[in-house]
């Protein structure tokens, strides 16, 4: 085989970048990535990690709706590629457009139970931008100040998920209070939801709730207009007296002014999705059925992430009105859709269903899955899911065998150590 001098190689990896890039204007957008992520690969391969960057950003994660870098489906569904590319290049590249490619791999760390990495992440966020002096109210200035919202929210998600939940609130404030220095609506909007879901995680639903649709206000609306203000008094007047004739004003609430419906499909299921989750935890069951059967309505095939954490939400209705069976389907399809979707994605599918197999007295079935994600989780930092875990093995323990207090309590052991060190809440009183 011929080997090609330097200059001729990089010129042929060149050509063939933007060969792909040029083809993939021209079909439909699965096919389209397919040539972006070739293109990527024939840039890094002559060590073109600028070029790599400006691709995966604007090209992969439709950077120029800047918020996309934390919530696209893109990003959702090509999150190993993406995680895979950025680690790459994130150590070949500097400045602004470092500190941007770090936000969608700190978004991604979190989900896949690296939350210490993701936490090193925002820090990096932040030494980037100290570094950077500029012009607020012009283009850079606007992209620097989303970097630092998104590395607070990034915090924020990183200690909700170690279970540090007034450390999650504390960050989830600051991203908020910078979020309004920006005057940006939309990144009051991301900020707001990272604090309901601190809430929703602390047993706060209502207040969780108000948290979820002032999001949608701040995303849809863009604040909340005086034209609009009766609209909305009337939908919190809906959340708190819940009626399950209604749910079709929480669907028209945040389509409204929507222009950007396809691209933000997974934002709005993943506000649905939360809305739903607050009502199941305040009793309100049925209505909860209804705002999940238009957040499924959202969802494309391969949105297998959103369509596992779905049939979770859909099981736990079906707990609620005693339909066991239509629970475990659910429960079931879940699995199966969380197959290769990121730990925390198998991960709580696998804690709920665990947990109905241990309230309907199926101990040694509970038990397995119990051991199924004691092994998932030694893998992950999701700290406060280790903590209710192996409480539980100690539990199912001792309900099939009261003799096993010894093995009982090393779980139990386990699960102080964690809750001391991250000052968890444990379940119950051990």
């Amino acid at each position: 085989m011929k080997i090609l001098p330097f200059n001729e190689w990089s010129c042929a990896n060149q050509a063939a970048a933007e060969f792909y890039l040029a083809e993939a204007e021209k079909v439909e957008s699965r096919m389209s990535l397919k040539y972006v992520f070739e293109a990527i690969e024939h840039f890094a391969t002559i060590d073109d990690f600028e070029a790599c960057g400006n691709v995966l950003l604007f090209r992969v994660l439709a950077a120029d709706k800047i918020e996309n870098l934390r919530g696209s489906a893109n990003l959702w569904n090509n999150r190993s590629r993406i995680m895979a590319i950025g680690e790459r290049i994130c150590d070949r590249i500097s400045g602004l457009q470092k500190a941007l490619l770090l936000i969608p791999l700190g978004t991604i760390y979190s989900e896949i139970g690296k939350s210490k990495k993701a936490l090193s992440i925002s820090q990096q966020i932040f030494a980037i931008t100290n570094q950077i002096v500029t012009n607020p109210k012009h283009d850079l200035g606007k992209q620097m100040s989303f970097a630092r919202i998104s590395a607070y929210s990034i915090e924020g998600k990183a200690y909700r998920y170690l279970g540090a939940l007034p450390k999650a609130e504390t960050a989830c404030k600051q991203a908020y209070k910078t979020a309004l220095q920006s005057g940006q609506h939309y990144w009051q909007a991301l900020a707001v939801y990272g604090l309901g879901a601190v809430y929703l995680e602390n047993n706060k639903p209502r207040k969780a709730l108000r948290h979820f649709f002032a999001a949608a206000a701040f995303a849809k609306f863009g604040g909340i207009p005086q034209e609009l203000r009766k609209e909305i008094k009337q939908i919190f007047r809906f959340l708190c007296y819940p009626r399950t004739d209604r749910p079709s004003e929480v669907q028209a609430f945040l389509e409204k002014h929507n222009q950007n419906k396809q691209g933000d499909r997974i934002k709005q299921f993943n506000i649905l999705w939360n809305v739903a989750r607050c009502f199941n935890s305040m009793q309100s069951s049925d209505l909860a059925k209804k705002i999940l059967d238009l957040a499924e309505g959202l969802l494309e095939p391969e949105d297998l992430t959103q369509h596992s954490l779905l049939n979770v939400e859909l099981a736990n209705y079906y707990i609620a009105i005693r339909q066991i069976k239509s629970a475990r389907e659910c429960y079931q399809n879940a699995l199966e859709f969380s197959l290769n979707q990121g730990e925390w994605s198998r991960a709580y599918p696998l804690q709920n269903y665990a947990h109905l197999l241990y309230e309907q007295g199926e101990y040694s079935e509970a038990l397995k899955k119990y051991q199924e994600l004691e092994v998932l989780l030694k893998k992950t930092e999701f700290c406060s899911m280790q903590v209710y875990n192996y409480c539980y093995l100690a539990l199912t323990i001792l309900e099939i065998n009261p003799q096993q207090q010894q093995e009982a309590e090393k779980y139990l052991e386990k699960a102080r150590a964690i809750a001391t060190k991250f000052e968890i809440v444990i379940p119950f009183d051990l």
